[in-house]
């Protein structure tokens, strides 16, 4: 069932106060206030308060700071509000947050979407709707796309979320795989500490687990990793997989 499956998803997730990871709305509803509408009248006001913080760039340690609850607490109403299907487990929004169209993504223009899209931004966005389609129709880093796309960096963001909630575009990440083995370098220190970092990272480069997690399980920085990369480009390769939260079934392999 849909509601277990999102359960598991939760329950799976390497939560911690640093954890990369957020709830944010999913229609329907698709508004904390149509959220805080469709919760039942006797729900906790620790939930209320969570709703109203809610937010597409908002992490679980942001939200303890925000709202002063306990992580535990927040993880345990984050299950609650996607069991629901109020809410989903997600990368927060960041420069580099990867995205691109889903291959079922509905592009025609009399699509529900399209809709929604006018009745949110307007007969006349700032950003049409085909113009916003065509810059995820490829993967490219949100960095990137807020310093090339000529509309107000607050309007793409709109864009980008509610493009995201109505899972039209999805998140990637970049999971690593090595394809072979390789022998202790006897000289360059660098490419040494590389080689080591390698080894130690070895039983998860297999394709499944994202830079993120390889990161947050081994306590190594992001920079170490990609430098780690560069130094054996024919051994490990990049392999883009949708992010947690994305699609269970489609992401259990790589989140």
């Amino acid at each position: 069932p849909a509601s277990s499956t999102r359960g598991r998803l939760v329950a799976s997730l390497p939560l911690s106060s640093t954890t990369p990871v957020l709830v944010h709305p999913t229609p329907p509803p698709s508004l904390p206030q149509d959220t805080l509408a469709s919760l039942p009248p006797d729900s906790s006001p620790l939930l209320v308060r969570l709703v109203r913080e809610l937010s597409a760039a908002r992490s679980f340690s942001d939200l303890h700071l925000e709202t002063g609850l306990p992580l535990d607490t927040l993880y345990l109403l984050a299950g609650h509000l996607a069991e629901w299907g109020h809410a989903r487990v997600a990368l927060p929004l960041t420069e580099e947050s990867l995205f691109a169209l889903r291959p079922d993504a509905p592009t025609h223009a009399d699509s529900e979407v399209a809709a929604e899209y006018a009745a949110a931004f307007g007969a006349r966005p700032a950003l049409p709707l085909l113009s916003a389609l065509a810059l995820f129709s490829e993967p490219r880093r949100f960095g990137d796309l807020s310093r090339s796309a000529r509309v107000p960096a607050r309007r793409l963001v709109q864009a980008t979320v509610f493009l995201w909630q109505r899972r039209v575009i999805h998140q990637l990440q970049t999971c690593l795989l090595a394809v072979a083995e390789v022998a202790r370098p006897a000289v360059e220190p660098e490419r040494l500490v590389a080689w080591q970092l390698m080894q130690q990272l070895r039983p998860m480069l297999h394709g499944e687990h994202s830079l993120e997690e390889l990161s947050w399980h081994e306590g190594v920085p992001r920079r170490a990793l990609l430098q780690m990369v560069a130094a054996f480009p024919d051994v490990l390769l990049p392999v883009l997989m949708p992010a947690v939260g994305e699609d269970f079934e489609e992401a259990q392999d790589c989140g």
